[in-house]
């Protein structure tokens, strides 16, 4: 699951400046602007007031941000529970180096996560 555009949306609900929001979403305005107003037609309400000097937030915003904390509280509890269940992280590393790294230490750490790794289970190594 997604949840960035919570967390732009909710960012956005806490500064309610369009410029500062988009610089710490690593951003453009108008990028963000896009996005909000794409989560305003999905949801169907206008979920901020805005005009050249000011934002706010509408109440359907309010009900809205209630939402967004909600949901992203739970689904991190789930992703928690989930991990704690299994206690196996998975996922891809990937390992970048130069030369002088690969033919040094690499190799050497390369060789042991080849030796540690179980095949069809968690940890895999291709060099």
């Amino acid at each position: 699951m997604n949840t960035r555009i919570l967390t732009i949306f909710l960012t956005l609900a806490d500064m309610l400046y369009f410029g500062r929001t988009a610089d710490s979403c690593h951003m453009s305005p108008s990028t963000l602007t896009r996005a909000i107003n794409k989560l305003e037609t999905e949801v169907g309400a206008t979920l901020f007031e805005r005009d050249n000097r000011s934002v706010t937030l509408t109440r359907e915003g309010e009900l809205f941000r209630r939402y967004a904390i909600d949901s992203i509280a739970l689904w991190s509890s789930l992703q928690k529970s989930l991990l704690d269940e299994t206690q196996q992280l998975t996922g891809s590393l990937a390992l970048y180096g130069s030369v002088t790294a690969s033919c040094s230490f690499m190799f050497d750490l390369l060789s042991h996560l080849r030796k540690e790794s179980v095949p069809n289970r968690g940890l895999r190594c291709h060099v």
